[in-house]
């Protein structure tokens, strides 16, 4: 890529439609904030998109107290995580690896991010100025 260019991802304008629409019901569910992040912000190869759901880190460790057991954080957080991809890719027709995250961990280890689901509020006709 050209130094001077800047391109937010290596998504189709399409694809990045629908993901951003997919993932306003991942904003709703969570209350937390959705990002797009790794090699598709990076390349036009990307082998997946991921896509992280980022909590506070008080609210994840209600959801998902420590696991010392196994190999994943919990049976729930696979299978929340697991539903998702799913779900996302079936919306988008992209290959998607959703996680949700804490953010002491998003911030460890995603570096770049862009904001997905995120609804600007709308403004009634009357709270419109308009400078003449």
């Amino acid at each position: 890529m050209n130094p001077t260019s800047h391109r937010e991802h290596y998504l189709g304008a399409p694809e990045s439609y629908r993901l951003d629409q997919a993932c306003r019901q991942l904003v709703d569910a969570f209350g937390a904030h959705v990002f797009l992040c790794g090699s598709s912000l990076e390349r036009p190869d990307y082998r997946d998109v991921d896509v992280r759901a980022v909590l506070k880190d008080e609210d994840f460790a209600r959801l998902f107290p420590p696991n010392t057991n196994t190999y994943c954080i919990s049976g729930l957080w696979s299978l929340i995580c697991a539903s998702v991809s799913l779900n996302l890719s079936q919306a988008t027709g992209l290959k998607i690896d959703f996680q949700i995250q804490s953010w002491s961990e998003h911030v460890k280890h995603d570096k770049r991010c862009v904001v997905l689901g995120w609804v600007m509020p709308r403004q009634q006709p009357e709270e419109i100025q308009v400078d003449e």
